[in-house]
């Protein structure tokens, strides 16, 4: 693999230990789980619910030459994802990358009518669900001198309309991200965000289909 005239195909040859993604199944992780192995990385990833998804992805990156494991993961379950961490730095040697691109279902609704219960709700499954794969792997991104890449929303900076399940715990991952930069960068740790728009497929397939 190319660009610009650099072969991109070694970018993590070398580099000890696999990458993890949260979210792997969905149609953005899924992506960067198949980006993540063309270019020379080991990788780890977790799925909800799609574990037939998850089996033919883990075959792709197989098909790679490189080693995958699949994890049936609900972010919820804070201590399943520290011990999730702590099994693929064993089987791998550690962590390099962590790729945070999961997220609940999102229900389309005014804030207006969003029910105190319903934002903990979505608080708990996407902020303290980053927060619970980010804490156990900073130990193990340190010796690696690794990095957190975190998947979150344009509409934390240009906010649609009855969007506010899901951009207002984004933009609670955004200000984790923030703070982990500012106090992992002695350790080596880079943590960054992308917030990308509407895609067409994944979790966006069921909110057009939802109205």
């Amino acid at each position: 693999m190319t660009e610009h005239g650099l072969d991109l195909s070694d970018d993590f040859t070398g580099r000890p230990g696999a990458a993890f993604v949260v979210g792997g199944s969905g149609g953005l992780g899924a992506a960067v789980v198949r980006e993540l192995a063309a270019r020379g990385s080991h990788v780890a990833f977790t799925y909800r619910q799609n574990e037939a998804a998850a089996a033919q992805l883990a075959q792709t990156v197989s098909d790679l030459g490189r080693q995958a494991w699949t994890i049936g993961l609900d972010l919820r379950n804070h201590d399943g994802c520290a011990q999730a961490i702590d099994a693929i730095v064993e089987a791998a040697g550690g962590i390099h990358t962590l790729v945070y691109a999961a997220g609940p279902h999102v229900p389309q609704k005014h804030l207006s009518t969003v029910t105190p219960a319903e934002m903990q709700e979505q608080l708990d499954a996407d902020a303290s669900g980053f927060f619970a794969v980010a804490s156990p792997a900073l130990p193990h991104l340190r010796q690696t001198e690794g990095s957190i890449v975190a998947v979150t929303t344009a509409a934390t900076r240009r906010y649609p309309v009855r969007d506010g399940l899901s951009s207002i715990p984004k933009a609670a991952v955004e200000a984790s991200i923030r703070g982990i930069a500012a106090e992992e960068g002695r350790f080596g740790v880079r943590a960054n965000t992308v917030g990308p728009g509407m895609l067409v497929d994944g979790m966006a397939e069921r909110l057009m289909a939802s109205g």
